[in-house]
């Protein structure tokens, strides 16, 4: 298996990013982008054994949580539980999306091949090289189009945030972050998992002190490849961006603890956070 390395300044060049309110050089940490592994022979069958809910860890003593604050629980459309939080006025994930499924029940297309996910123009999913096991704790990739479906992405009673629900978010941890529009902030470190066992060092400005423990999921570009896990948590918005084909998403890094928002292409792969109605 090959393993190149490039800047994610590089690929959000690839991705023709449209940034609101920062740079590319906030954006910019050093990534590892890897091959595709051999696809699945069924690419709609969660080839994960951890999504089955019995196998789930205890949401709220999870090790990437701040063990000094409580939790909640919320259990999604297929069974899986996760961690909430309580941040201001908000009640967020506390973990990254997992489901294979809408709310309605109907399964998401799970796309492997680099070839197919440049041309697909509906709601997919896929883990991070492919690989199962990183479902536990960063969860899954989707595109843009899963977040954009009626048949909700998110379980009942909950929704893919706005760019302007994640501004509030930001603006109660810092409120000179004009809603993630300026950089450096320190809100992204309030909401970074500590330490590094999940995202790589430096991990700066972490202390997860909003309970939100964010963590590194990396994304997947338009023509396949993966970058990121480690060293770049980076989630939807459901708005759409300034230029067409984009939408606006959050990011955070493991140099610093600024997040800023900024627009990507909707064929890119990102977690996602869900907030309560």
């Amino acid at each position: 298996m090959k393993t190149k390395i490039i800047s994610l300044a590089m690929l959000l060049l690839i991705f023709t990013v449209a940034i609101t309110g920062c740079s590319k050089d906030d954006l910019d940490p050093i990534i590892d982008v890897v091959d595709d592994p051999e696809p699945t022979d069924d690419p709609n069958v969660d080839p994960d054994p951890t999504d089955d809910p019995d196998e789930d860890p205890d949401p709220i003593n999870s090790p990437w949580l701040n063990p000094n604050l409580n939790y909640g629980t919320l259990v999604d459309q297929e069974g899986n539980t996760y961690a909430t939080i309580v941040i201001g006025n908000q009640e967020w994930m506390a973990e990254n999306l997992r489901t294979i499924i809408y709310a309605n029940g109907d399964t998401l297309l799970n796309e492997q091949l680099d070839i197919n996910w440049n041309t697909v123009a509906s709601g997919a999913w896929v883990h991070y090289e492919n690989d199962s096991t990183y479902d536990i704790p960063f969860g899954k990739l989707y595109n843009w189009y899963a977040v954009n479906d009626n048949r909700n992405l998110c379980p009942s009673g909950w929704h893919v945030p706005s760019a302007e629900e994640w501004g509030i978010l930001i603006n109660f941890l810092d409120p000179n972050a004009n809603g993630g529009n300026t950089v450096p902030n320190t809100a992204g470190g309030k909401m970074k998992t500590t330490g590094t066992q999940f995202w790589l060092e430096p991990n700066g400005g972490a202390t997860n002190e909003s309970g939100f423990s964010a963590l590194p999921g990396g994304g997947r570009a338009l023509f396949g490849f993966f970058a990121g896990s480690g060293s770049d948590g980076q989630w939807w918005s459901s708005s759409l961006g300034e230029l067409a084909g984009d939408a606006q998403y959050t990011s955070v890094g493991s140099f610093e603890g600024s997040i800023g928002i900024a627009s990507i292409l909707h064929g890119t792969g990102l977690c996602v956070r869900c907030l309560k109605d």
